[in-house]
């Protein structure tokens, strides 16, 4: 392909190599920056095309990155994602809705239609 793109490269983590696919790397950002420009404005034609597979992508990346690790302790796996997940959505959010409500009282937001 390039001297600019190798298959693989070794980082260190932890003082663990640990060697990372560049290939699934590129293609997440890839669909990264797709998603955003599908989520701003964009032409309908491109629009369209990203969403025809950035969330399919989305899914087969974390299929492919779970580990069966996961699947010898499920209660460990279920409260890491809660704690990891859950837990800031729940927290952003009431943050959020906070300053929703705050800005509109200070009327910095228009009102509800």
């Amino acid at each position: 392909m390039g001297d600019w793109i190798e298959s693989h490269e070794q980082i260190k983590t932890n003082d663990k190599p640990e060697m990372r696919n560049m290939l699934v790397d590129t293609g997440k950002g890839i669909a990264i920056i797709l998603m955003c420009i599908g989520h701003a404005y964009c032409p309908d034609a491109l629009f369209y095309f990203i969403y025809m597979f950035h969330m399919a992508f989305f899914f087969m990346m974390s299929g492919y990155f779970f580990s069966d690790k996961n699947l010898d302790n499920p209660k460990a796996f279920i409260w890491k994602r809660i704690t990891g997940l859950w837990v800031p959505f729940v927290k952003w959010g009431l943050i959020f809705v906070l300053l929703h409500n705050i800005f509109l009282k200070l009327q910095l937001l228009p009102p509800p239609l």
